[in-house]
């Protein structure tokens, strides 16, 4: 139930898928592997912004009541933390998704049940998400908890935006990442 184990597993996820594509054979893994770090770069920028604004204004979050109710009083910090943690399990709709679906389709190739066991990993950390969503948007416990200020909500709204432009168009990054692999690889 603790919300900074949760981020963990999602980054142990995305890192484990990661070194399996590293260890599938293929000279054409590189550019995913790229594209991989590069999104999981976008999903925890994106995050931390969020769960930066929690950690300041909530304290702790060893307590998970402290949470209860806090995306009414700072939605953008609390859909930052969400989009971004989501990105890193391969949630549809998110920056991580693409990354996902092509890292799932190489091991598949190699072994289905591999890719299969990935999926299950995936689906585990997206409902615990879904659970810290109950939490951050249920009913507020402290109702002395500040309202999020204006800089915080435009910093973590550009955070989103940028995370969901790569979901809705990764190819923005087919020049990066060329550019990334070359410098790699001479």
């Amino acid at each position: 139930d603790h919300p900074g184990r949760l981020w963990g597993y999602a980054m142990l996820h995305n890192w484990g898928l990661i070194l399996l594509i590293l260890a599938a054979s293929g000279a054409g893994n590189w550019t995913l592997v790229i594209f991989l770090f590069v999104l999981r770069i976008i999903s925890t920028f994106t995050a931390v912004i969020g769960l930066a604004q929690l950690h300041e204004v909530g304290g702790r979050m060893d307590a998970v009541q402290r949470l209860q109710g806090v995306g009414s009083r700072l939605p953008w910090s609390s859909t930052a933390l969400l989009l971004g943690s989501l990105g890193l399990a391969g949630f549809p709709l998110s920056a991580g998704f693409t990354g996902h679906w092509a890292a799932l389709q190489v091991v598949a190739e190699s072994d289905w049940r591999i890719a299969a066991v990935v999926l299950i990993a995936s689906g585990g950390v997206v409902l615990g998400f879904v659970r810290l969503v109950r939490l951050l948007f249920g009913p507020l416990q402290d109702r002395l908890l500040p309202q999020e200020r204006g800089i915080v909500a435009l910093s973590a709204g550009l955070a989103i935006v940028i995370s969901a432009a790569m979901a809705i168009s990764p190819q923005w990054l087919a020049d990066p990442v060329a550019w990334a692999l070359v410098a790699f690889t001479h």
